[in-house]
C-alpha cells in the first residue's frame, strides 16, 4: 500500500465524513415541529434519497478495492518469464 496515497485518503475521508455528520445534524434539525410541518411521505423521500445515494458510493468503494485488488494480483514477479522459475538461472 502506498503510504502517501493512504495518508491522503484517511486525511481527507476524515474531513469528509465529518461534514456529512454536521450536515446530517443541520437536517435533523428540520424534525422540530414547532417550526416545521412535514408529512411521512416526505421524511421516506428524504431517507430514500439518502440510502441511494450511501448505496452508490459504497458500490464505487467496492468497485475501487476490487479493482486495487486485481492489480496488486497482476503485479509479475521478478522472473523475466513472467513466473518463477524452478531451478533454471540464465548464468553459467
Amino acid at each position: 500500500m502506498d503510504k502517501n496515497k493512504n495518508e491522503k485518503f484517511q486525511r481527507l475521508a476524515q474531513a469528509r465524513v465529518e461534514k456529512l455528520l454536521k450536515s446530517i445534524g443541520t437536517l435533523s434539525n428540520l424534525s422540530n415541529t414547532y417550526t416545521y410541518e412535514y408529512s411521512n411521505g416526505e421524511i421516506d423521500h428524504i431517507f430514500a434519497a439518502l440510502q441511494e445515494e450511501l448505496v452508490a458510493a459504497r458500490s464505487k468503494f467496492d468497485s475501487g478495492l476490487a479493482k486495487l485488488e486485481a492489480r496488486q494480483a497482476s503485479v509479475p514477479d521478478s522472473s523475466p518469464f513472467g513466473r518463477k522459475a524452478r531451478g533454471f538461472s540464465l548464468a553459467s
